[in-house]
């Protein structure tokens, strides 16, 4: 198979960090206690997290202010368009490599190292814990690439003459940014058909700053990770930014879980059911979808090691539009695991269009479900790192998604400084299953930017 060079660091797609995205945190000392925001009394989603024992951080996004007659949140009359929002998400560590600079802590540094950072995680023996889980209480330098590629202002030199001078596949990328920037938060003015939100699917959600945002932003978001994460990290945070409405969780899941039920609502939430409550220590909890900004938000638990029909409702694997990996592609042991999950969702997605395609000439053509014809896509962050063996290096995470007979390009790089690690390349990569579509795994990337283009027999 001829390899191909999609990390090539081109100018064009080149991305500094962008004021629009802003991000901070502040130090949270031990005992600091929180609660959730708009907590009703007859959901099950009233409980307060534990990160008031430790020391932890609160981490804060602004988002952009939303695009002009934005459809999404025209089209969600309990949904009014603000201008900018901003969400709070608890860490137990602070970011690395996000560009902030990181808060004055005066003398309670000196407890530091006697609160969690001794040999025993204060969660070491709960179900599902394992080391690499430590990581996902961090926000790290993927995050932000990702999410101010998809929701600020490209820079000019990427909108105008970056695709004309960098030929080819990196033109085409740029295109591809533009793409999902629309899909993701569409104006009234691109669409004149009913806008339908956004279904991702976000892999290694860690403290759900990532899948938090894209919901605020009007994408309907199943965040996963191990137990561990869901219970002390994704679900408080979604709770804490939940929007306040008269809706009550209980009211949406019922939606989403009525066969009964035709209506666009239902079509649109029956994304975010999920097969399993979560199950952590001797608690389980069943989550309902969570109201965050112009979108919805779900935490349900995810192992790459087990079959994913056997975890995720048919509903929702078949739905997916796109999947979100941020920071979590750096283990070359969990590498292949991950990828197997990617390849089971790509093989759901096209049986679903399959079917759809059968349903829709048998009754004489018309309009599908708003997958577009689509092979359902991946974006993901990379970063380099230095330890080889343990860390995957770039060549041979390329080289097993090839060998699986899948497409992938870089969307976006930058440098960012870790602290005591020094200066590293970070991508936003998007990569898509070959089989069914045309042979540059893309299609055409006109002025609509049509994802993928089915062959025609």
């Amino acid at each position: 198979m001829q390899s191909t060079t999609p990390f090539e660091q081109s100018p064009s797609n080149h991305l500094p960090l962008n004021p629009q995205l802003k991000c901070g945190e502040t130090y949270l000392p031990p005992d600091t206690t929180f609660h959730n925001n708009d907590v009703n009394d007859d959901d099950d989603d009233n409980d307060t997290d534990f990160y008031h024992h430790v020391q932890s951080y609160n981490f804060h996004v602004t988002l952009p202010p939303p695009p002009p007659n934005n459809a999404i949140a025209n089209n969600n009359a309990a949904t009014p368009t603000a201008t900018r929002q901003t969400l709070e998400f608890y860490s137990r560590e602070r970011s690395s490599g996000t560009g902030i600079l990181h808060p004055h802590h005066d003398d309670e540094m000196t407890t530091l190292d006697t609160v969690y950072d001794g040999p025993m995680d204060p969660h070491f023996f709960e179900r599902g814990f394992y080391l690499e889980a430590k990581t996902g209480f961090q926000v790290w330098p993927g995050s932000r690439l990702l999410l101010e590629a998809l929701l600020c202002d490209l820079p000019p030199a990427v909108n105008d003459a970056g695709a004309a001078a960098c030929g080819g596949g990196n033109g085409d990328s740029l295109k591809r940014l533009r793409y999902w920037q629309k899909r993701l938060r569409p104006t009234s003015t691109t669409t004149t058909t009913t806008v339908k939100p956004l279904h991702i699917l976000e892999v290694g959600s860690g403290i759900g700053v990532v899948g938090t945002t894209l919901a605020a932003a009007g994408g309907h978001v199943l965040m996963t990770d191990l137990p561990v994460l869901v219970h002390h990290g994704i679900r408080p945070n979604l709770l804490r930014n939940r929007k306040k409405t008269n809706v009550s969780s209980a009211q949406v899941d019922h939606v989403t879980t009525n066969d009964n039920d035709k209506s666009n609502a239902a079509s649109s939430f029956s994304f975010l059911a999920t097969l399993h409550p979560i199950e952590q220590g001797t608690t389980t909890t069943m989550t309902h979808p969570i109201p965050i900004g112009s979108g919805y938000a779900r935490p349900t638990v995810l192992d790459w090691f087990q079959p994913i029909r056997d975890q995720l409702a048919s509903t929702t694997v078949s739905n997916i539009h796109v999947i979100v990996a941020c920071d979590c592609i750096f283990l070359t042991k969990i590498v292949d695991p991950l990828l197997d999950t990617v390849g089971q969702i790509f093989d759901c997605c096209m049986e679903r269009d399959r079917a759809d395609r059968r349903i829709n000439d048998a009754a004489g053509g018309g309009e599908e479900d708003g997958r577009e014809g689509t092979t359902t896509t991946c974006l993901f962050t990379y970063q380099k790192r230095n330890l080889s063996g343990v860390f995957i290096s770039l060549e041979e995470l390329l080289r097993r998604i090839e060998t699986r007979g899948w497409s992938v390009r870089c969307l976006a790089w930058r440098k960012v400084m870790v602290e005591e690690d020094g200066e590293h390349d970070l991508y936003l990569f998007e990569m898509s299953s070959r089989r069914g579509c045309a042979d540059d795994g893309w299609g055409r990337c006109d002025s609509m930017e049509v994802p993928c283009e089915e062959k025609k027999e």
